[in-house]
């Protein structure tokens, strides 16, 4: 019943994964420093970013994906 809630994703670079069905096309897939998952956030409108879940995206997990990261960006989550 649980897994209903989550299905497979996949990011513009091809990599594959698994996320809640609250994600849509167009969110990002981020690594922040000091966390343990990659996680979506939803870019606003009117600025900032909205948090929309943690993710399972093969080859991001455990800080894989950090050496190949895009350049350091803030984000003011709200």
């Amino acid at each position: 019943m649980r897994a209903s809630s989550w299905g497979f994703c996949w990011t513009e670079s091809g990599c594959m994964g698994r996320c809640l069905k609250a994600a849509r096309p167009g969110d990002y897939v981020v690594l922040l420093y000091g966390g343990e998952l990659p996680y979506i956030l939803r870019e606003r409108a009117e600025g900032g970013w909205v948090f929309v879940t943690s993710c399972y995206i093969h080859g991001l997990m455990g800080g894989e994906g950090m050496a190949e990261a895009s350049p350091d960006m803030e984000f003011s989550i709200y």
